[in-house]
């Protein structure tokens, strides 16, 4: 589903995007959600990266399990949220996962088998192929991405046969293979426009982005929350919306207001009421000789008894 369907527009589409937009978006990364995600985005993006460095240059890179549990709360905070992965990293010795870390980057750093490298991680409990993917581009963030949903979607967002923006990933290597080849053919325009190097780690900055403003934009197209709800027929995002909103308002023939006719009050009746007619009236309507009759009274019952309470009154 190209992006201008949700109003982002062509200019930020994976195959037009410019250098000067995609570091605007690259610098803005992490802004909305600083203040939620900020020292778990400085440990993932900055700590660990340096770390790895350090000891890749002392000649024998690994990973520590504090570091790994980390980045997985890092992926579950930002992407997905599994309840069993903490528990299975949690089953994780010290010595195990320095070693099959260890085992994981030697394996890529001779041959730049990522491929092998990632079985080799998921070799621990917990790990999956998301997560090791992410572990390989904390130790090489130039040139192997995380295998994110957003920025897939954004790579592959001008393919046809993509489906729609939402559509489900699955998280394979006959996928991460296109992920990969992707964002090395964008690295390269970018440079060969700019001539500035741009990272793998850059490029998921920039994805995330763009893929949480079109789905923010696709729901609020579903919801009817969006000034696009006006476009052409042909433009609408998806069937919900269609089926929602029924006929497009351009099909809709414009009917000319007419003016309200004047209201008319109800016409009097004669017709009174039964119980506000008094005897006297209806003997006058008759024609016969009126004859007031006293009305009688009542004894003042309590006058007597207040009398015959307090002492007052005597009979005769």
């Amino acid at each position: 589903m190209p992006l201008d369907s949700f109003g982002l527009g062509p200019e930020r589409s994976f195959g037009q995007i410019t250098y000067l937009d995609f570091q605007h978006l690259c610098s803005n990364y992490g802004k909305a959600n600083r203040d939620t995600f900020e020292n778990l985005d400085y440990f993932r993006l900055s700590t660990v990266p340096e770390i790895l460095q350090q000891r890749k240059q002392d000649g024998c890179p690994f990973m520590e399990k504090s570091e790994l549990q980390i980045l997985a709360e890092w992926r579950r905070k930002h992407d997905y949220q599994h309840g069993n992965t903490p528990k299975e990293l949690a089953s994780n010795s010290i010595k195990t996962v320095r070693e099959i870390s260890h085992s994981a980057f030697t394996i890529y750093g001779n041959a730049h088998h990522y491929i092998d490298a990632i079985k080799e991680f998921q070799r621990l409990p917990g790990v999956s192929f998301p997560i090791a993917t992410l572990l390989l581009a904390e130790y090489d963030p130039v040139n192997i991405p995380y295998f994110t949903e957003g920025m897939y979607r954004w790579i592959r967002e001008e393919d046809a046969r993509a489906g729609t923006w939402d559509r489900r990933v699955d998280y394979i290597f006959k996928q991460y293979r296109v992920l990969i080849d992707r964002v090395a053919q964008l690295r390269g325009r970018l440079k060969e426009e700019s001539g500035m190097d741009v990272t793998a780690l850059d490029v998921e900055r920039v994805g995330r982005q763009i893929n949480e403003s079109a789905v923010t934009r696709r729901n609020k197209l579903d919801n009817g929350e969006d000034d696009m709800l006006l476009r052409a027929p042909g433009t609408w995002s998806s069937k919900k919306q269609q089926k929602k909103l029924g006929t497009p308002l351009s099909e809709v023939e414009e009917v000319p207001q007419q003016s309200p006719a004047p209201s008319v009050p109800p016409a009097k009746t004669a017709r009174k009421k039964a119980e506000t007619v008094t005897p006297m009236q209806v003997a006058m309507l008759a024609g016969s000789e009126v004859v007031e009759v006293p009305t009688p009274t009542m004894p003042k019952f309590r006058e007597e008894k207040r009398r015959i309470n307090d002492g007052r009154w005597r009979p005769y």
